[in-house]
């Protein structure tokens, strides 16, 4: 389906807040362009020129090996900094793009959005791929990273790469990575290809992640489909996520290796509490016996 042109011009608008979907005329941010090794800097019609600011940040489900561990319970009656500047960015969704993430790069980086924007008002011979990305591994990385633009037979126009593309910062909830390239005005889609990491300093490897899957049921085994399962991280300041389960009665959490604390609810059920340990993929079923 072929989208509309947007443009967003003079008063300036942020690419973090062109990506994240909604446009504040009000402000712009920018900073260090990681598809290049400098600052990245466009022409516009208004005032002023803009430095834009731009990092980046695709994390696979692991699915559950045949020596999976399981468990089960019971329960029943007794249980950045940025710049301010101008910036005219003219954002043209009906450009198609895609980005493909080495299996290496999806333990890393998970893919918020991309977009294609023209560096003058389109079409233009200068063009830029921009990808909001987060890290999901939890360590300091760099990546080789490859845009590429097409025209409408498929034929590359041109590429440009980044051997040594820096990934967002551990804790930092996503970055924009940006790259520029030339003879654009055919361009009728886009790519962008991340691979070949590696992580800085001494052995730093990715945060482990297990899979922990919660089945709920009943006395019968028949599974409860209006339950709802929520597992917390033990210790001060535990965090945790829940979720109501599938018409199977499952829902699926990813957690680092810890003790969590599971508790599983349904109307017309007693509640059901335990601790589980996650040291690997696991699957729990929580049995929950109706009063009566």
């Amino acid at each position: 389906m072929e989208l509309n042109r947007r443009e967003f011009a003079a008063a300036g608008v942020s690419l973090s807040t062109l990506l994240a979907g909604c446009a504040d005329d009000s402000s712009a941010e920018d900073g260090n362009s990681s598809g290049s090794d400098g600052n990245e800097t466009e022409d516009s019609g208004s005032e002023g020129d803009g430095n834009e600011s731009e990092g980046d940040g695709n994390e696979s489900e692991p699915e559950l090996d045949d020596d999976e561990s399981a468990a089960s319970g019971e329960a029943n009656e007794s249980d950045g900094s940025a710049d301010e500047s101008e910036a005219e960015i003219y954002e043209d969704e009906s450009i198609s793009g895609e980005i493909s993430l080495s299996e290496a790069a999806a333990r890393h980086l998970e893919v918020e959005r991309h977009t294609f924007t023209w560096a003058d008002e389109p079409p233009s011979e200068f063009c830029q791929v921009h990808a909001m990305l987060g890290n999901v591994g939890g360590a300091e990385f760099t990546a080789t990273a490859t845009a590429r633009v097409f025209d409408a037979d498929g034929n590359e126009l041109s590429s440009t790469t980044d051997p040594g593309m820096e990934g967002p910062e551990p804790g930092v909830d996503d970055a924009v990575h940006s790259f520029e390239l030339n003879n654009c005005a055919d361009a009728a889609a886009y790519e962008l290809e991340i691979g070949d990491v590696k992580a800085n300093g001494d052995g730093v490897e990715p945060v482990e992640r297990h899979l922990l899957r919660v089945i709920v049921q009943d006395g019968l085994g028949d599974p409860i489909d209006n339950a709802t399962v929520s597992v917390e991280e033990r210790g001060l300041g535990g965090w945790g996520e829940t979720r109501t389960v599938d018409e199977h009665g499952q829902a699926e959490f990813e957690f680092q290796p810890g003790a969590y604390t599971l508790t599983a609810t349904a109307e017309g059920y007693p509640t059901l509490e335990d601790v589980v340990e996650l040291t690997g993929n696991m699957q729990y079923t929580a049995t929950l016996r109706a009063n009566g």
